[in-house]
């Protein structure tokens, strides 16, 4: 049995979503049951990253529910308090009783999380205080860089999200993983992430997201400026950022399976959660690679896809797919991939588009 071949182990976190007109949530996750690990959710009363819209009470009952249906079904729940920014209310008393209160009503509804994760360091030590049973985990938000930052957080986190900068540097990550599990602490990986490698700009970013402004600022109190990098360089066709990224190709996870705990995959506001599901659950897909990240930008390549089995079979052992990106110096070689991987959407034409005006530049 080679590599590949071989039944993808039950690791994998995916997270809590609903379809348009009705949850869908169970339907889908049920039919990966033997894949799965864990399901991250967030709680209306709580800031995370991404921020929730509809009414509080009636999305508590919605995720109370799939969160009960998910615990009959041996997994375990790992709540999101992951903001980057909580203004005012940082490191108050007011913030205390809003979490210990919401875990209590979690915990009467029957599904107290086994897991909480968060990057305040005020929220792990009050958690963990409060609700000793539960594991604390740093988010991939924290951006874990090193392994004395690992020892720093050690007396409040029990688990900690590689910094998606390093994880697709191997010899990195099994040194991060040596560390773990010396020190009883586990690790975990996000795979289907698409922001770019070493932005300088994610703490910003992250930052008017967890405040939900992306959404809630009306078009009048815009400047028309993108504050976005990666969607200001996908617009003016610097495709080959997209490569440099962190994402990990579903037939490349067995490079990296046994150095994680946890592997995440981001399905919580995409457009198919089930498609990056059975993508990374068979190790196989074959379509556009664009449609199995988040965010998604796929509209930014329109007319172009990234044809996932195109890619060359050293991806990851060459470099390009791994540490190269850490210190680029556009050597070429990710314009030789992008020219080999990057194709016209066999849909294009059949389909109604809102944008298909631009042909990238592609270097031979």
């Amino acid at each position: 049995m080679n590599e590949q071949s071989k039944p993808v182990k039950k690791k994998f976190a995916v997270g809590h979503f609903c379809g348009n007109d009705k949850c869908v949530f169970q339907d889908v996750t049920g039919r990966y049951l033997d894949h799965i690990h864990e399901i991250f959710f967030s709680w209306p009363e709580l800031k995370n990253a991404r921020g929730m819209r509809g009414n509080p009470d009636t999305l508590k009952e919605m995720i109370a529910a799939d969160m009960l249906w998910a615990r009959s079904k041996g997994l375990s729940l790992d709540l999101l308090i992951n903001a980057m920014c909580y203004g005012e209310e940082a490191f108050t008393a007011e913030q205390h009783a809003r979490v210990t209160g919401a875990l209590a009503d979690m915990d009467r509804r029957g599904i107290l999380p086994e897991t909480v994760t968060v990057i305040s360091p005020y929220l792990a030590q009050i958690i963990k205080r409060d609700f000793p049973k539960i594991d604390i985990r740093a988010s991939v938000n924290a951006r874990v860089d090193s392994i004395i930052s690992m020892e720093y957080m050690a007396p409040m986190f029990d688990s900690y999200y590689i910094s998606r900068d390093l994880q697709r540097d191997l010899p990195t990550l099994r040194a991060f993983r040596k560390w773990t599990r010396d020190h009883g602490k586990k690790l975990c990986m996000l795979v289907n992430g698409s922001c770019l490698r070493n932005c300088p700009f994610h703490f910003f970013h992250e930052t008017i997201n967890s405040h939900g402004l992306s959404r809630t600022v009306p078009e009048t109190k815009r400047t028309g400026i993108q504050p976005s990098r990666c969607i200001n360089m996908y617009m003016k066709k610097q495709y080959e950022e997209i490569l440099r990224s962190s994402w990990i190709r579903p037939e490349d996870l067995h490079y990296y399976e046994d150095e994680v705990d946890v592997v995440k995959l981001s399905t919580r506001a995409v457009p198919d959660p089930e498609r990056i599901i059975r993508a990374y659950c068979e190790r196989s897909y074959d379509g556009n690679l664009l449609g199995l990240l988040d965010p998604v930008y796929t509209f930014f390549f329109r007319p172009y896809i990234l044809d996932n089995k195109r890619f060359p079979a050293d991806w990851v052992e060459s470099g390009i797919g791994g540490k190269c990106a850490t210190s680029c110096t556009h050597c070429g070689r990710c314009t030789e991939v992008l020219s080999k991987v990057m194709v016209i959407d066999p849909m294009f034409g059949k389909t109604k588009v809102l944008d298909y005006h631009f042909v990238p530049k592609i270097k031979n």
